[in-house]
C-alpha cells in the first residue's frame, strides 16, 4: 500500500521533523501549502529548545493542537537524552549543563501536554504496519549512526513513512 503523501524536501539540515510534519499536514488537509515558510512555522512549534533539532514531544503537541488523533510510541526515560544532547550541544563544556537543564525542563512541560498520547514502550514494525493499513502516515525518529559519513557521531533523523 502506498499512501498519497505529497513530497516536500527539507530546506535545512535541522528541519527534518518540521518537513515530515508539513507533509502529514498536507496529506490530511489539501489546503496546506508546502513551502519553506510553513516548514519554518512548524519548526518554531516543534523545536527542542535550545537546540535546533525537533522534539518528539513537540511534534506530538503540534498535531494534538491541530486536532489530530495522535500517538507517541516512545519508551520514556531510557532514550539516552543526555548523551544525545551533549553531542548536539555546541557550546563551551561549562555551559552545557545549563543548556541540558533548560532542554529537560522544556521537554517536561511539553510532555505534560501530550501525556494522553504517549504509549510508553518501544515502537515495533507492527505499529508502523497497523498505522499505514489504517491510511495514517508515520513520523519516525531513526538513528542514522550506520549511514553517516562521520563514524562515532550519533545522528538522529526524523522521517515520514507512507509505504507498507
Amino acid at each position: 500500500m502506498l499512501l498519497d503523501i505529497p513530497l516536500c524536501i527539507q530546506t535545512t539540515d535541522f528541519t527534518c521533523g518540521a518537513c515530515a510534519s508539513l507533509m502529514v499536514s498536507k496529506y490530511f488537509d489539501g489546503n496546506v501549502q508546502l513551502s519553506k515558510r510553513n516548514e519554518f512555522l512548524i519548526w518554531t512549534e516543534i523545536v527542542a529548545l535550545p537546540f535546533k533539532f525537533s522534539s518528539p514531544y513537540g511534534i506530538a503537541a503540534f498535531f494534538i493542537k491541530k486536532g489530530f488523533e495522535t500517538k507517541l510510541i516512545m519508551k520514556q526515560g531510557t532514550s539516552g537524552e543526555g548523551e544525545i544532547l551533549l553531542e548536539c550541544c555546541q557550546t563551551d563544556p561549562e555551559e552545557r549543563k545549563l543548556f541540558i537543564d533548560f532542554f529537560k525542563a522544556h521537554s517536561k512541560i511539553l510532555k505534560r501536554h501530550v501525556t494522553s498520547a504517549i504509549v510508553d514502550r518501544n515502537p515495533t514494525l507492527y505499529d508502523i504496519k497497523k498505522a499505514l493499513s489504517n491510511r495514517n502516515p508515520v513520523i519516525a525518529l531513526v538513528d542514522s549512526y550506520y549511514t553517516t559519513k562521520i563514524r562515532g557521531v550519533k545522528i538522529h533523523h526524523i522521517c515520514l513513512i507512507g509505504l507498507s
